[in-house]
């Protein structure tokens, strides 16, 4: 979202919901080159740390223009997602590799 100054914000990852303590075993939401492991799993650990995943793909989607895994379909993008680490650019700091 551009502002009228000119300054871009970001403004969702998407697709955004906040669920109950019941709901969190049962309910599935989410942009899927963008979510986290265990929300991909409905396992029911869906926590703030969720949350930083995306922050983090984000973060990689600044760096190389698209998020992780954008050249596969969204259905692959999520298996891949559980099955395999976020892949992370080459050439970042020792502080971006460790928070990626």
């Amino acid at each position: 979202m551009t502002t009228k100054d000119g300054v871009v914000k970001l403004a969702d990852f998407g697709v955004a919901t906040k669920l109950t303590d019941a709901e969190k075993n049962n309910s599935f939401a989410g942009t899927p080159h963008w979510m986290a492991p265990e929300v991909i799993e409905m396992s029911g650990n869906v926590t703030a740390a969720s949350d930083i995943w995306s922050v983090g793909c984000t973060v990689y989607e600044l760096l190389k223009g698209s998020p992780p895994n954008y050249d596969l379909n969204k259905f692959c993008a999520m298996i891949k997602n559980v099955k395999e680490p976020m892949p992370i650019p080459e050439v970042v700091s020792d502080e971006l590799r460790d928070f990626l």
